[in-house]
């Protein structure tokens, strides 16, 4: 099983994604991107495709697990939404 720690999204997180293996996912919190696109816009450009990329880790992740109680609340919503 690959254990994959995912908070932004990066080419190492896609490249761990595409891994034939199971997956175990330790999600620790993308910030949804409105709340920097006034005052840090480069941080929110990496903040959309983040919370995109969420979705396709938490489908293939045979544990999601979130890193804190919010965060695994975060999981969850986005799972239920995706069913």
């Amino acid at each position: 099983m690959t254990g994959v720690r995912f908070s932004l999204g990066s080419n190492a997180s896609r490249t761990a994604c595409a891994l034939p293996d199971r997956m175990a996912l330790s999600y620790h919190n993308v910030t949804p991107a409105e709340y920097f696109v006034s005052y840090y816009p480069a941080l929110a450009r990496l903040c959309f495709p983040g919370r995109r990329e969420l979705q396709v880790f938490a489908r293939r992740s045979d544990l999601p697990l979130g890193a804190s109680a919010s965060n695994q609340r975060d999981l969850t919503a986005l799972l239920g939404s995706l069913s």
